[in-house]
């Protein structure tokens, strides 16, 4: 298999310089799309059990 070379980005926020490289595996099982979709989602679902404990302890 021939050799990726990774890609940058070059982004600045706010003064901040922001560098983004980026890189394929051949051996990924998920692509940038599932995983960022299930780290939010399972973000999502951290919050709210969050809130409802929150809600639990001030009730008491």
């Amino acid at each position: 298999m021939k050799a990726q070379i990774p890609k940058y980005g070059i982004t600045i926020v706010d003064g901040t310089i922001y560098v983004v490289e980026n890189a394929v595996s051949p051996s990924a099982k998920e692509t940038a799309y599932t995983k960022l979709k299930r780290m939010i989602l399972t973000d999502a679902e951290q919050v709210e059990r969050d809130r409802d404990c929150s809600q639990k302890i001030i009730k008491s």
